[in-house]
């Protein structure tokens, strides 16, 4: 008889521990399923459900600390840009749970395909492998992830880890746009130019008594200055970005086409890592970073306006600006034309709508 009450003092001991390991792994698998649903449906408050108060990511040889309200506005500007339209998972999720069943380890690799919508309507298809290791946490009666360790496998395998060195060297926040005025100094008479650009893509370039040229978000493409806005021409739109110099470099896929990382070259007199990629005329666009750091050295991109050549663009200059760094000086050099930017004015703004990028100069000072 007291053997029989001791196994079961031990047997109710044992169940008011919690859910046994089965129901734990359970619970793991249904917060996967969970994952997967969310991409599916681009819902972004549903995959932040997923997630702890906090999480540390580790990603392209880097450590942030995210809060659960920073993670749910970057899945939103995701998914507002792309569908995903096809999950599979080539392998089963691996899981381990702690002995205590307190924690877990998740490792899982997807293939999605996927749909990128970008401005004037265009879309970009294309499939992206992830493989990621997730720490989980048993909060209450709920895993949440605590942890995430991200590795990539794409068309441009290495950019998505370059950008985001360049994004830390810099200090940059997403969802930013940046506003330049220039005074450019060249072999004729001084004249001055604004640079309105924004991470999302859209861009103004307006020279002091000259034209404006626009790239919107409603609108697709416009030309402003003279009469009502009109469609640019794709020369006109290669001109345009050509002078979009600090997203070109920290955004670019958002400004050019088939991005990859190529390897070295010399650019500036350094070293360099090399990102190559094509402008909207299939023209060759060579993006420069420096290979200590990932700071942003300058461009290439052909020059469609005056028919045939290079212009090269280098960021001569940094200076910090609100924990930031943002260019100072900048030199374009078009054949034998050498054409120095000193930027007098800048002005950071969290987003800018159509309507700032559609006014001419003088209009938003």
């Amino acid at each position: 008889m007291e053997a029989s009450m001791a196994i079961l003092s031990l047997l109710a001991a044992g169940s008011a521990c919690g859910p046994s390991r089965a129901a734990l792994l359970a619970d793991v698998e249904r917060l996967l399923a969970a994952d997967s649903v969310a991409h599916l449906s681009g819902d972004a408050a549903g995959l932040a459900a997923l997630v702890a108060d906090t999480v540390v990511s580790v990603d392209g040889g880097g450590v942030t600390r995210l809060a659960r309200s920073e993670l749910e506005r970057g899945f939103a500007d995701y998914f507002a840009a792309t569908e995903i339209l096809a999950w599979q998972e080539p392998v089963a999720p691996i899981v381990r749970l702690s002995p205590d069943g307190s924690t877990a380890w998740v490792s899982r690799a997807v293939s999605m395909a996927r749909e990128t919508s970008g401005l004037g309507g265009r879309t970009v298809s294309d499939t992206v492998t992830l493989a990621w290791t997730a720490n989980l946490e048993r909060v209450g009666s709920e895993w949440r992830i605590v942890g995430v360790t991200t590795t990539t496998r794409d068309p441009e395998p290495s950019l998505p880890r370059l950008l985001a060195g360049v994004h830390r060297a810099i200090g940059w926040a997403d969802g930013r746009a940046v506003f330049f005025r220039a005074a450019v100094a060249w072999a004729g008479p001084p004249y001055q130019v604004e640079i309105l650009s924004a991470a999302t893509g859209e861009a103004r370039l307006a020279f002091d008594g000259g034209a404006t040229l626009a790239i919107t978000r409603d609108s697709g493409i416009a030309k402003l200055s003279q009469g009502p806005p009109a469609a640019l021409s794709d020369t006109l739109e290669t001109f345009l970005r050509g002078h979009d110099l600090f997203f070109n470099l920290v955004q670019p896929r958002g400004r050019f086409r088939g991005l990859r990382v190529a390897g070295t070259a010399r650019f500036a007199e350094r070293t360099a890592l090399m990102v190559t990629g094509t402008d909207a005329l299939g023209g060759v666009t060579r993006l420069y970073y420096d290979q200590a750091d990932s700071l942003p050295l300058g461009y290439e991109v052909e020059d469609h306006l005056r028919g045939g050549g290079t212009v090269t663009t280098e960021i001569v200059r940094w200076a910090d600006r609100d924990g930031q760094r943002l260019p100072a000086a900048v030199r374009f050099r078009q054949g034998r034309e050498v054409f120095d930017y000193a930027i007098r004015e800048l002005a950071i703004r969290d987003s800018a709508p159509d309507s700032l990028f559609l006014r001419v100069p003088g209009e938003d000072s």
